[in-house]
């Protein structure tokens, strides 16, 4: 999943994949590689895989399994434009 907004994975949610926001609440569970601004794990929250983010909260009570480092946005990535396909969902 990916937004400019926030995102938040509530108590009974469950989230396997990349996650990509300007901001990350989870409650819940997240499994998979996240990608935030800001990312705040509450209480019953439990990421488990990487974190990329320069501005992380663990509460009391969340959990996160994983490496975390600092936000990959400032990076520069190159890519060959040239070959770009535009993919129609039904």
């Amino acid at each position: 999943m990916n937004t400019q907004q926030t995102i938040i994975v509530s108590n009974e949610g469950r989230v396997k994949g990349e996650l990509w926001a300007d901001k990350l609440i989870v409650s819940g569970l997240v499994e998979g590689n996240c990608y935030a601004d800001t990312i705040q794990i509450l209480a019953n929250g439990k990421i488990n895989g990487k974190i990329y983010s320069d501005n992380l909260s663990i509460e009391l009570g969340g959990c996160f399994l994983g490496e975390t480092q600092l936000s990959i946005t400032d990076r520069v990535i190159e890519h060959d434009e040239t070959n770009i396909e535009t993919l129609k969902t039904a």
